[in-house]
């Protein structure tokens, strides 16, 4: 099976991470797991990916409702314009 996520492969998606003694266990989106060393610096590269992640799932979010809400608004101002004609005719 793909999986893909937006633009990117699952396997570049990060779906959660946890911290077990010395490591950082890294789940990805396809099921993969990989483990780096422990740090703080570590951890707050991983969390400035997930923040990043998180900011292009909003972007993307947005887009979608934006292009809803604009057809939406076509189909409205269509229908209005029927009604209108639909009057003047009468």
């Amino acid at each position: 099976m793909k999986y893909e996520y937006l633009d990117k492969k699952a396997n570049e998606v990060i779906r959660n991470y946890e911290t077990k003694e010395n490591k950082i266990v890294i789940n990805l989106l396809n099921g993969d797991t990989y483990e780096i060393p422990l740090s703080k610096e570590n951890e707050k590269k991983i969390l400035n990916e997930l923040l990043k992640q998180a900011e292009e799932r909003n972007k993307f979010a947005d887009e979608i409702i934006d292009k809803a809400k604009s057809k939406k608004d076509k189909a409205l101002v269509g229908i209005i314009w029927i009604s209108f004609l639909m009057l003047f005719i009468l």
